[in-house]
């Protein structure tokens, strides 16, 4: 680090550590000290941002394709709102490199130039306070406004990222939308983070019911403390199979007690008659054992119902294809090798093989013809 980024950093350490956080930096404070102190991120760099190659995007997109493809949809709809005002919409790893970006196309060069494109890294121990890593570091929403970036560089963007978590807790990729537009106002980031978030817990609830889809999802919302809606999986019996992150924590559960089995009714008075097979969803109210007011509940059905006990998260739906699974068995249809299906679909051939494992097993085939005339007679 130069003598000029040294001194730099020292007017930050200064207002961060002895005078306290300036009133810009009183959101992002914690961010800033851990990109000085822990990363020695170089406030002062005018760096290019750091871009995956092609192989490298490649290699990385590979784990999540089946999580993009299930937040496509979602991604869509919250680009259609805040892409009308500038902003681009970024899907990114649990590592922060983006893998799934939506923006205005004649704008792409502008997105390449600041990083909000396909293959950035915005690791926080790579760019310093940003949107995306400082919410995979401090697993919450977070906005990052202008001048809260550590990096001089960045202060002209505004970006709110919002973590995405797994059926098992587990931070799985952040949802961010970015705006390049210096003028951007503090009301409408306000406003766009709102609609991240939004759209960031969309994303989690079809991971959960895609994963439980063999099992009885209750939604609940506490009615003494109104706050976001957890999420159970119970199956016939109503043994808990699976609970999301903020069950986890308000029940506190982890995946070693829901491995050993837990009962619904060890956090909750009986209601026996709640996960009877239904076609619609159903409202009941629940009462937490000990508690006076009542929990509201929505409980739907399973999409694939079976008879007896459910099968736990581990379990893979016999015939139930992804969609990224859907697009290759397409492509497979029209006669297509592994290396062209990779190169359609922009993914390497190894994961390619990957997929028609799992697909070949889900169907209970062994060759490519069967897995078409299998999956047809599904359809």
């Amino acid at each position: 680090m130069g003598r000029a980024a040294s001194e730099g950093s020292d007017r930050i350490y200064s207002v961060i550590e002895t005078e306290g956080a300036a009133p810009h930096l009183e959101e992002v404070a914690d961010s800033w000290r851990r990109s000085l102190s822990d990363f020695h991120v170089d406030p002062q760099s005018v760096e290019a941002p750091h871009i995956l190659t092609a192989q490298e995007l490649i290699d990385i997109r590979g784990p999540v394709e089946d999580l993009i493809e299930i937040a496509r949809e979602e991604n869509d709809r919250l680009h259609d709102i805040v892409g009308k005002v500038g902003y681009v919409v970024l899907f990114t790893s649990p590592q922060g490199v983006v893998v799934d970006v939506r923006g205005d196309p004649n704008r792409a060069d502008e997105f390449d130039y600041w990083g909000v494109c396909k293959g950035g890294i915005w690791a926080e121990d790579v760019e310093g306070t940003n949107g995306i890593g400082t919410a995979i570091v401090e697993k919450r929403p977070v906005t990052v406004h202008r001048t809260q970036h550590f990096r001089a560089r960045n202060v002209s963007l505004s970006c709110c990222g919002a973590p995405v978590f797994g059926p098992d807790g587990e931070l799985v990729a952040v949802l961010d939308v970015s705006s390049i537009d210096p003028e951007m106002s503090d009301r409408s980031h306000g406003l766009a983070l709102s609609l991240t978030i939004n759209s960031a817990r969309v994303i989690e609830e079809r991971l959960f019911r895609r994963r439980f889809r063999n099992a009885w999802i209750i939604s609940l919302i506490s009615g003494a403390q109104p706050r976001e809606p957890l999420m159970l999986a119970v199956d016939t019996d109503q043994q808990i199979l699976g609970a999301d992150r903020r069950a986890r924590s308000a029940l506190g559960l982890d995946s070693a007690l829901l491995a050993a089995g837990q009962s619904l009714w060890t956090f909750f008075e009986r209601a026996p008659s709640m996960v009877l097979p239904r076609r619609e969803g159903a409202r009941v109210e629940l009462r937490r054992n000990g508690e006076e007011e009542a929990w509201r509940a929505m409980v739907t059905p399973p999409q694939e119902p079976r008879v007896g006990r459910v099968e736990g998260p581990a379990h893979k739906a016999d015939g139930a294809l992804s969609p990224r699974e859907r697009s290759i068995l397409e492509l497979i249809g029209q006669g297509r090798s592994n290396k062209e299906i990779a190169r359609a679909l922009d993914i390497s051939p190894e994961t390619v093989k990957s997929h028609l494992k799992n697909m070949f097993a889900k169907l209970g085939v062994e060759r490519r013809a069967q897995a078409i005339y299998r999956a047809r007679l599904a359809d």
